[in-house]
């Protein structure tokens, strides 16, 4: 199920609204993600950066197609899953210094662990997230129904988790991200 095509219905929940963001008829969502501000410094990253979320409960899998806009190195869309502010994953697709795009995972359960893991060759890459119990997957796909397995981890979380997307850009710049759809499927 698109969770766009109930155009921000109830079940979609903004974390950090940006200032500019807009579904387009084709039911895919563009938004412009500011630098973080000064007094933002000391907070949790993943909850500086505008992140629009729905609440899923049990088992799913989690995808979306990402355009990125990147200006600076740090400028990064992403697909998440929180169950609070000290225990989220996040599988991202940042600049990097060369101007290339990396893929990145970060997960915070208490301590966090920072991966990064390798270049996409590709413009408009497919991310997913599943979770099945306590296992999550990431995986990216470059070409259609062409999986690569990137990373896998125990997340001991309950039942029902934050699913989303978001974007977030290096202090004083913005990013621009449009994300065709965010599906979320029950398993």
């Amino acid at each position: 199920m698109n969770l766009f095509d109930t155009l921000a219905a109830p079940s979609l929940e903004w974390r950090n609204e940006p200032g500019e963001w807009r579904f387009y008829s084709d039911r895919s969502l563009f938004l412009c993600a500011p630098g973080p501000q000064p007094e933002a410094a000391s907070t949790d990253a993943a909850f500086v950066a505008p992140y629009l979320f729905a609440r899923i409960d049990g088992d799913f899998q989690a995808t979306t197609q990402l355009r990125l806009d990147a200006k600076q190195p740090g400028d990064a869309g992403f697909l998440m899953i929180a169950a609070s502010d000290t225990s989220w994953a996040k599988f991202a697709i940042v600049r990097d210094e060369d101007a290339c795009s990396t893929v990145s995972t970060v997960s915070r359960d208490g301590d966090l662990d920072i991966c990064h893991a390798q270049t996409v060759a590709v413009k408009d890459p497919v991310l997913r997230i599943e979770r099945r119990g306590t296992l999550v997957t990431f995986a990216l796909s470059v070409k259609a129904n062409e999986w690569k397995h990137i990373r896998h981890f125990g997340f001991f979380a309950p039942p029902s988790l934050q699913v989303g997307i978001g974007a977030e850009s290096a202090p004083g710049g913005t990013c621009e991200a449009t994300f065709e759809y965010l599906a979320v499927d029950s398993r």
